[in-house]
């Protein structure tokens, strides 16, 4: 018996020792621990890197492992860490470890950029935990590969595991840009549904614009304005939604109400938009309103100064859009288009030099195929068809296949009796445009008038009433063809259509008169206009 009580009296006193060492250890162990993790916080990093390392020495702990990386990633020794973990992961404890594995691939995506690489850890880590940090880093790191297929399976098993509107929003998304439209909204719908979500709102407005489904794009972008109204750029996009809905009030409303929301280019965007929109509805006095605000902060904007007169013009007010022509043009000497607006206007009051004059100063570059058309056009109204043959065959020099230049140079060869050239102009217009049932008119007319190609004419005119069968100045034509074909009862049918159109047209009348008295009629034009 003494022996027996000897016996546990040793092993009493050795195990009493073993667990006192153990918890010895285990304090020693806990203390070291939370001054690494204080001077990790307080980023004495070099200090928090000592201790950890020397808890690993005596202990591999993973948790461990995952602070030093920290550690070492803060101090930016990105070696250091990567040898850590792959130390940890090459031994078989630790190879499946989802914490080792997830951090080793943000190292790779974050800090190596190798985002192929991470990626497999990543896919390690969400393999052995469904951890949602796990889960929604892989989901990012997908999307960001654009293996956006793979991302929609990710998301879905987040939302089977949670139903976060978050997690419906990113699915959305991502099936919009697959082309999955149909599911991608009813995501982003449901995302809204549980949570009232913005950027859920603006993006099925955007799908809905796209889709030109513009009442649902307002509802969105509606509500989106409810939850924040604090972006005056929803608000523009609102506007211009109402605009296509052509709910020009609306429009304009909203557009005064940012006004004030916005300064220097922003806000004289938006003045220009409104001053344009009441300019579209002919609202002139407001359209100038706007365009003058714009003058006020920015005195010199060449485009307000030019609109202002493009206003004026449309009230009327010539001499004051020519004064506001005049303003833009002193600010951007190579700025044409107001140079061209007051020759037009000159123009219009029969003020030929003072036109040309100012046609003078447009620069090379400003001179397109409307500058050509309107100098030929003073011109020929000044009487002097030659040099407006002349600046049409200079436009056409550099515009060569321009079917305004063409049909004006046939205009003008014509009032010359040049008939040759006429003709060989209208019908490199109708290889152009063989469509076109003004070319095909001309040509056909013009036989007919000369009395020759009779039967071509009838065709070409027969195709321009295809176009347009209730065009006066066609069925005209074609009685016209039709009385030199000696086709007398159906000139004068075709040429009575013609009168009902336009009964004052003076060549209309002439042409009946001379069709009734092919056919002996005795009555005046009212009459027949009657029947």
């Amino acid at each position: 018996m003494k022996n027996i009580f000897l016996l546990l009296l040793i092993l009493n006193f050795f195990g009493c020792a073993t667990v006192s060492n153990a918890i010895s250890d285990s304090a020693n162990y806990d203390k070291e621990f939370l001054t690494a993790t204080y001077y990790f916080n307080s980023q004495e990093y070099d200090k928090a890197a000592k201790i950890y390392e020397n808890i690993l020495k005596n202990n591999k702990d993973s948790y461990v492992a995952v602070k030093l990386t920290e550690t070492y990633l803060a101090k930016k020794d990105t070696e250091k860490a990567k040898n850590l973990l792959e130390s940890f992961l090459d031994d078989k404890r630790f190879k499946n470890d989802p914490e080792l594995n997830f951090y080793m691939g943000k190292l790779y995506i974050e800090y190596l950029n190798k985002l192929n690489e991470g990626r497999k850890y990543i896919e390690v880590a969400t393999e052995y935990s469904d951890k949602l940090e796990y889960l929604e880093y892989l989901a990012r790191v997908l999307e960001a590969g654009e293996d956006y297929s793979a991302a929609i399976n990710i998301y879905t098993k987040l939302i089977n595991k949670t139903n976060d509107s978050e997690y419906y929003y990113k699915r959305g998304f991502l099936y919009i840009k697959l082309g999955i439209v149909k599911d991608g909204v009813n995501d982003l719908i449901k995302a809204d549904e549980i949570v009232p979500n913005l950027r859920a709102r603006l993006m099925l407005s955007d799908v809905y614009i796209n889709q030109k489904e513009y009442e649902k794009a307002a509802e969105y972008l509606e509500k989106a304005i409810s939850l924040n109204s604090n972006f005056p750029s929803i608000k523009i996009k609102l506007a211009e939604v109402y605009k296509q809905l052509g709910d020009n009030k609306k429009y304009i409303s909203l557009l005064e109400s940012l006004v004030d929301d916005y300064s220097g280019k922003e806000r004289v965007y938006v003045l220009r938009q409104i001053a344009a929109s009441f300019y579209e509805i002919k609202d002139y006095d407001n359209a100038l309103k706007y365009f003058k605000l714009i003058l006020q902060d920015s005195p010199e904007d060449t485009q307000a100064l030019f609109y202002t007169g493009i206003a004026y013009e449309a009230k009327g007010e010539t001499d004051k859009a020519i004064e506001y022509y005049e303003k833009a043009y002193n600010v951007r000497n190579d700025y044409s288009e107001p140079l061209k607006r007051i020759a037009y206007l000159l123009f219009v009051k029969k003020e030929y030099d003072k036109a040309v004059n100012y046609l003078d100063k447009v620069e090379d570059t400003g001179k397109d195929i409307e500058f050509f058309r309107l100098k030929a056009a003073i011109y020929e109204n000044n009487g002097d068809i030659e040099k407006a043959i002349a600046i049409v065959n200079e436009g056409l020099n550099k515009n060569p296949e321009s079917e305004e230049l063409l049909f004006t140079y046939a205009i003008l060869k014509e009032k010359k009796k040049d008939y040759d050239e006429v003709v060989k102009t209208l019908k490199k217009l109708i290889e152009i445009n063989p469509k076109s049932p003004t070319y095909l008119n001309f040509l056909g007319y013009l036989y007919a008038d000369m009395g020759i190609n009779l039967d071509e004419a009838y065709d070409l005119i027969k195709s321009a009433l295809k176009y347009e069968p209730n065009n006066a100045a066609y069925l005209d034509s074609m009685a016209w063809v039709l009385y030199k074909m000696k086709k007398y009862e159906e000139a004068y049918d075709y040429q009575r259509k013609a009168l009902k159109i336009s009964p004052e047209e003076k060549e209309m009348r002439e042409h009946m008169q001379s069709i009734m008295k092919a056919l002996n009629i005795n009555k005046s034009i009212e009459d027949v206009i009657k029947e």
